[in-house]
């Protein structure tokens, strides 16, 4: 019964007016003041504690708070997912503990990016009957998946880490999703970006700083031209645990609609990021730098 009922919900998910991508820059060539780390908690945080803690990590640069959430699915009744946005120079670890002042459990969440074909793709997500929405639908796709956030055809999953490979949530959702009408979840993001390098720029260095950057979690390919001046990098949004300060999903997001939302500010839904901090981080070592550097926020519509 509540597979057939599911149905007609699941397919929700294609409703909608086609959304296009924001014209944002995603990744200018700048270093940003905070990185995002994602939790799943217990369903009850003392809000205050865990408010307070988190304020205590704060910089003079920078704040420290839940930017989302906390965010509660009937399948998952007894645990909330919050992303938390810190100071860069905040470690994670740092960041549990003072959940952990308001929390009993606190669980480090990875996530993985797909982009579909498909721009209607995650309309309705969260409608229908409790326990019956397309996103309870979708979680239970596997134990170690606690959330679900799609809009515009851009789908965010988000699990233990280490625990969901890319491959295993294609093949599982279009099991799930295909018998109703329902198109596939699609590849798995990957994004590029050129920045201008201040030249000139040493072969050995730039060799160096290439076989670094090649080992960071998510780089695919990176270039760096002598002539030209130019650092090329391809990323694949895949089993990340950290993210760049999010940016809006494609067509923003629904308010906050579940118990505890006071915790949160209303921050759309957030679009993650990979972490370019690592690639200023290596630069650095290799004594190469930016030939132009944009002001913190610049060339996105904020955190």
């Amino acid at each position: 019964m509540k597979l057939i009922l599911a149905a007609p919900l699941l397919a929700a998910l294609l409703q909608g007016t086609p959304t296009p991508t924001p014209a944002v820059e995603v990744y200018p060539p700048v270093r940003h003041a905070t990185v995002a780390h994602c939790f799943s908690l217990p369903d009850e945080v003392k809000g205050d504690v865990v408010r307070k803690a988190l304020a205590d990590l704060s910089t003079k640069d920078a704040d420290c708070a839940i930017r989302y959430g906390p965010m509660k699915a009937t399948s998952r009744p007894s645990r909330v997912f919050v992303v938390v946005e810190a100071p860069a120079s905040v470690d994670v670890k740092d960041v549990v503990k003072a959940l952990k002042k308001g929390a009993s459990t606190v669980e480090p969440m990875a996530w993985t990016c797909f982009q579909s074909t498909d721009n209607t793709l995650g309309r309705g997500l969260g409608g229908g009957m409790p326990g019956l929405s397309p996103r309870d639908f979708i979680l239970g796709l596997s134990n170690d998946l606690r959330w679900v956030e799609a809009r515009g055809g851009f789908v965010e999953f988000f699990f233990a880490p280490g625990k969901l490979s890319a491959d295993v949530i294609q093949d599982r959702f279009h099991k799930l999703a295909q018998p109703f009408g329902v198109k596939d979840v699609g590849d798995v993001v990957v994004e590029s970006f050129v920045w201008t390098l201040t030249a000139p720029i040493e072969a050995a260095a730039a060799r160096r700083a290439e076989k670094e950057l090649a080992k960071i979690s998510g780089v695919k390919e990176a270039r760096i031209d002598i002539e030209k001046h130019t650092l090329s990098v391809k990323v694949a949004l895949e089993n990340l645990v950290r993210s760049a300060p999010p940016i809006a999903m494609p067509g923003g997001g629904d308010a906050l609609a579940d118990a505890g939302a006071a915790l949160a500010d209303t921050s759309p839904v957030p679009r993650m990021r990979f972490d370019t901090n690592q690639i200023f981080t290596v630069l650095d070592k290799e004594k190469l730098t930016l030939a132009a550097t944009a002001k913190e926020g610049e060339g996105t519509d904020g955190k």
